[in-house]
């Protein structure tokens, strides 16, 4: 998509937007750009001069490479866990990163630099050791004395920590084997587990209930959730 295409589909509503999909909308901005939103994040804008923005919002998920995929101006593939931007698929020689900007002639201005990819055997690391914690019923259920970037949330339900982009604590948490009880329930609120997963949860966490077979089906899950959710608050694709 274009400007002027989404400047034509907009002219004339009584509306400054239109649906264009699932939790996805075409909406005018101040300045006279206009955005692809999804879930109130503009994942695609388009300015008067014929520039566009990238901005994930730090939901780097399957569903926001596809929006910026389907109205941008250049193709995001995801490569053990990264993001790149580019024309060709087998070209890794830009990464992506988020309010990056592709000007009217095609430049890619704000590429991202090279992520240290020991931190994915960190994160996968810490995933493991937590639900091995939980299991011996190390980790209590969530309280005030939680990490304040964990366990603080919006009205909208969202951690502190994703809101304001801090990613140290993330660090801090995997460095000292901080398992944060927030932290694992925001891990599964944003990466759903079984039922079978969350009747293990409360298990450990209230009827120390015996659940036979699906402990071992909830553990494989809960870990997962974290590690995902760690490595995306690490600017990882989830």
């Amino acid at each position: 998509m274009t400007y002027a295409k989404a400047n034509e589909l907009l002219t004339g509503r009584c509306k400054e937007q239109r649906k264009l999909g699932n939790h996805t909308y075409l909406v005018r901005l101040p300045g006279n750009r206009i955005a692809i939103s999804l879930h109130n994040t503009n994942v695609v804008t388009f300015c008067p001069d014929g520039s566009t923005i990238l901005n994930s919002g730090g939901w780097r998920t399957h569903t926001t490479k596809e929006r910026m995929n389907a109205y941008g101006p250049v193709n995001i593939w995801a490569k053990r866990g990264i993001w790149y931007v580019g024309q060709s698929y087998k070209d890794k020689s830009v990464i992506y990163a988020d309010n990056m900007t592709i000007d009217q002639n095609g430049k890619i201005i704000g590429a991202g630099s090279p992520p240290d990819m020991k931190l994915l055997k960190a994160a996968r690391k810490y995933a493991s050791a937590f639900m091995t914690a939980f299991a011996k019923g190390e980790v209590p259920k969530p309280s005030g004395g939680d990490c304040w970037y964990c366990g603080l949330v919006t009205n909208k339900g969202e951690p502190l920590g994703k809101v304001v982009k801090a990613t140290d604590h993330i660090l801090f948490h995997i460095e000292e084997s901080y398992f944060v009880p927030s932290l694992m329930a925001n891990a599964i609120e944003r990466f759903p587990v079984s039922n079978a997963a969350r009747w293990y949860i409360n298990s450990q966490w209230g009827t120390k209930e015996d659940c036979g077979p699906f402990a071992a089906i909830g553990k494989r899950q809960i870990e997962k959730s974290i590690y995902r959710y760690v490595k995306e608050a690490l600017s990882f694709a989830a």
